[in-house]
């Protein structure tokens, strides 16, 4: 048992967190894996009440794939692979250009957006309020996805 417990898959795993009934909804009956302690709070009926909730957001990013073809075609440049706390880089094609950063640190990060994507477009971002500048100060766990202000042919 030892053995399965380390390797096994079920110790990651836990019932579908429907909704804050008992067993989170999942079943009437007791089930064999634990329900999480978070169901209560964490939960599919809760995150359909919520329209910054994950779920709204794989909507918002499926809509975005959707709508730029950078997304599918693009050739992908990363920006600085040195900073284990950011993640940026771009993506362009023919048509358009992307900026994707991520800081997934737990504090502040400076970071320097190029001309074209301060004068360009949010396409998404995890935080509501926020001013683009040349020095962009990222906060804890922002992500961002920018479209370039320049036209393509």
């Amino acid at each position: 048992m030892d053995s399965i417990y380390k390797r096994g898959r079920d110790n990651a795993r836990t019932p579908m967190q429907w909704n804050n009934l008992n067993n989170a909804g999942f079943s009437t009956n007791t089930p064999w894996l634990k329900v999480n302690d978070n169901y209560r709070e964490i939960n599919v009926e809760q995150a359909l009440k919520d329209s910054n909730s994950i779920f709204y957001t794989y909507q918002k990013l499926i809509q975005l794939r959707k709508q730029y073809s950078v997304f599918k075609d693009g050739w992908f440049e990363l920006i600085n692979e040195y900073d284990t706390d950011i993640f940026e880089y771009t993506r362009e094609n023919k048509q358009e250009k992307v900026l994707v950063i991520t800081n997934f640190s737990n504090r502040k990060k400076t970071i320097w957006l190029p001309e074209e994507f301060v004068q360009g477009e949010v396409l998404i971002s995890n935080y509501e309020e926020f001013k683009l500048e040349d020095e962009y100060v990222c906060r804890p766990y922002e992500a961002m996805i920018l479209l370039s202000n320049r036209y393509y042919e």
